[in-house]
């Protein structure tokens, strides 16, 4: 990541493992994600390979 990011959509379900996803480099920035659109991530906060986090908007 370059920066803070929004996604409407996000099918990485291989790359979750607990509350880590591994296969999105963070940086240190937040990835927000549409909980509505993205019941599989169950409105949970997640973090990212290389510090950030993947968090629900």
């Amino acid at each position: 990541m370059t920066g803070t990011s929004y996604l409407t959509t996000l099918s990485d379900v291989a790359g979750i493992s607990g509350t880590t996803v591994s296969n999105i480099v963070g940086n240190g920035y937040t990835v927000y994600y549409e909980s509505s659109n993205n019941s599989s991530l169950g409105g949970l906060t997640y973090t990212l390979s290389g510090g950030g986090y993947l968090k629900p908007y």
